[in-house]
């Protein structure tokens, strides 16, 4: 039996998606906004933002010019990394999740991709730090996933053996193939990205929410 499972952050525990209208509409609002209207404001701001695999700097630049806001694009993007922190949530059954793995005897890791500012920011914001028992960030230990070193580094602050840990993230090659590829097990949870058609590799068990983990044979 499994005794460790570890997740993703940004769309797997933590709902991204859902924290861009209101970090949107408070800039909208803050830089005085009159060049279109809100609901055009935060749809072109989503589409910039990727999923948050847009480079931040370019996204700020480029919504500075097409809606002519009279602010500084840095202190847009500064405003930005504030405003995560305090509108960071958890998707509505992760606690849950959580809890029960906890009180099956699993150990609990997080490993996330990003800096160390943005991504310890949320997760002091929702109280993940004081729940697991690790938390890697990838420029905190100087590499990012799919690199199967930053698995096994939280394998061994976790004294678990690779072969029982669980990885669960939404990411197809981040995630899965990286988790995968340093011999955990996998798990999809699907979110925004499609998985592509040139990946070998493939989930262990793929899953819509979070608490469909609690129904798997792990």
């Amino acid at each position: 039996m499994s005794k460790a499972i570890l997740f993703d952050l940004d769309d797997t525990l933590l709902d991204r998606e859902g924290s861009i209208e209101p970090i949107a509409t408070h800039q909208y609002k803050k830089y005085g906004i009159q060049y279109a209207p809100l609901a055009a404001y935060v749809e072109r701001f989503k589409t910039l933002d990727d999923h948050g695999y847009a480079d931040r700097h370019q996204l700020f630049r480029t919504l500075v010019a097409e809606f002519k806001i009279e602010a500084d694009s840095e202190d847009m993007l500064w405003d930005y990394r504030r405003q995560t922190w305090q509108v960071a949530q958890l998707f509505e059954d992760a606690r849950h999740v959580l809890s029960v793995f906890r009180e099956r005897g699993y150990k609990l890791g997080i490993i996330t991709n990003g800096s160390t500012t943005m991504q310890s920011g949320k997760l002091e914001a929702t109280g993940l730090q004081e729940i697991v028992d690790v938390a890697l960030i990838s420029e905190q230990v100087g590499v990012s996933k799919p690199d199967p070193l930053i698995f096994q580094q939280a394998a061994e602050q976790l004294s678990t053996p690779l072969p029982s840990c669980i990885f669960v993230g939404d990411h197809p090659v981040r995630d899965v193939m990286g988790a995968a590829q340093s011999g955990m097990t996998a798990i999809w949870r699907v979110a925004h990205l499609a998985w592509p058609n040139d990946l070998a590799i493939r989930p262990h068990h793929t899953i819509q929410r979070l608490s469909d983990l609690l129904t798997l044979p792990l």
